[in-house]
């Protein structure tokens, strides 16, 4: 089953998609999206590039939810 999620992503992490890809865990469905190129991820993320993609991405509400589901 196709999933769909929608995230931010700040200008800052799409110019450096791959380093940021190398960030998510492997546990995460939007990991698993982005590897699998099952849909297209909308991006809006955290605005502060403080703040790294993967904790963002375990802070996020939607991405716990979408995490722990079970498959």
């Amino acid at each position: 089953m196709k999933r769909k999620i929608t995230i931010t992503v700040d200008s800052n992490i799409l110019t450096k998609f791959d380093e940021i890809r190398g960030l998510i865990p492997r546990s995460t469905y939007l990991n698993q999206m982005m590897n699998d190129k099952i849909e297209t991820v909308t991006g809006m993320f955290v605005q502060d590039h403080k703040t790294s993609y993967s904790q963002a991405a375990s802070n996020s509400h939607l991405c716990n939810k979408w995490r722990d589901a079970d498959v």
